[in-house]
């Protein structure tokens, strides 16, 4: 979410110099913060279909997305991670 917002404010406002921070931790670390990892997993999923896509749409800056990335986020949507993700669009 923290890259999502950080696109988002320098395509929208590109005169700013935007930075954005968050506390450094590992995945496991932050999802022992999570009381629902269900709906975490499914909203990570959703941010990154975000990424790529609102940037092709214009609405944040493009940021490339790795390809063993993207991987992953295809075979968690196919195991049904996908209550955030956008129907009609990769």
């Amino acid at each position: 979410m923290t890259r999502r917002a950080y696109n988002t404010a320098s395509q929208q406002w590109p005169e700013v110099e935007w930075s954005t921070s968050a506390e450094p931790l590992t995945y496991d670390e932050y999802v022992d913060l999570v009381d629902d990892k269900e709906t975490f997993i499914h909203l990570i999923v959703g941010d990154l279909q975000r990424i790529k896509v609102y940037g092709q749409l214009g609405f944040q800056i493009t940021e490339q997305v790795p390809a063993d990335v993207w991987e992953a986020y295809v075979e968690l949507v196919d195991k049904g991670y996908n209550r955030f993700v956008i129907d009609h669009v990769g």
